[in-house]
């Protein structure tokens, strides 16, 4: 735990430090006048608590991985998998709904995605939101903490240390690549057809090299084969929900006599009302 810590602060105090130096070198050569305190300390905010978010991630996927390429590998997974999985369904959603589900989508991640948040405050750092990096660095210090504890030497090498956490990392690795690989299969062809062959087809490809990284082997196994299954069935439930429309998207959309008012902005520029 010592030696965690260490190397923490060591990970963040080149940091810390020259952003003191800047602050020291704009107070003393008179440059106060263009240093807007709030902004500056919400970037520094920013930018320390994204090393810090890297840190952890790190820490944990050190302590389940066995091997460099692993770690490195999960670390790449699971930080952005999530929004993987977000983008890939709403390019899907917005093939079968001819609409997207919702125009605040990226709102919705620069308020609850770490990873967002934490890009977005370093870009402009007057509109950071800091809660979801934190909650996020805490999570993955205990998590990688507890990990650690239940590590054993006799694991080093293999490519997960943790057997129990081997069918969780096979389904959320499995639903966030065939997730991210639907997302440029709707984009470029957006047709229902493919993108139902696309599933199965990706599902078991990515299966495949999944295990195959995980038993380090190159072969075709059907250990766990339940959890390709389970998650092709949660996938083609998904895709039923919105070619059914269970979740009332189209009934909640206004007929076109009924809307007195639209809004509307492309990119960050401002919002249009007609």
């Amino acid at each position: 735990l010592q030696r965690i810590g260490c190397f923490g602060i060591l990970a963040i105090l080149p940091t810390v430090l020259c952003l003191g130096l800047y602050a020291l070198l704009v107070q003393t050569n008179g440059l106060d006048v263009f240093f807007r305190p709030g902004i500056f300390f919400n970037g520094c905010a920013a930018i320390v608590m994204t090393e810090l978010y890297g840190y952890t991630m790190g820490v944990l996927c050190a302590s389940v991985c066995g091997t460099v390429w692993s770690t490195v590998l999960a670390g790449v997974v699971f930080t952005v998998s999530a929004e993987v999985i977000v983008a890939g369904w709403t390019m899907i959603a917005e093939g079968y709904l001819n609409s997207m589900p919702t125009g605040r989508l990226n709102e919705t991640l620069k308020t609850f995605s770490p990873a967002v948040t934490l890009y977005k405050g370093i870009g402009d750092p007057e509109k950071f939101v800091w809660l979801p990096g934190v909650i996020a660095i805490v999570l993955f210090a205990a998590l990688g903490l507890w990990a650690y504890r239940k590590n054993r030497p006799e694991n080093v090498g293999k490519t997960l240390n943790l057997s129990t956490l081997e069918i969780p990392v096979s389904a959320w690795v499995t639903l966030a690549g065939v997730s991210g690989c639907l997302y440029v299969v709707g984009a470029f062809t957006g047709n229902e057809r493919n993108i139902w062959i696309c599933t199965v087809i990706l599902i078991a490809v990515v299966w495949v090299l999944l295990r195959m990284l995980l038993d380090q082997r190159i072969r075709i196994t059907a250990k766990h084969w339940a959890v390709p299954v389970c998650c092709a069935a949660a996938i083609f439930l998904g895709l039923f929900c919105l070619r059914s429309d269970l979740i009332g998207f189209v009934r909640w959309l206004p007929e076109t006599d009924k809307i007195t008012a639209v809004e509307y902005s492309y990119g960050n520029g401002p919002v249009v009302r007609l």
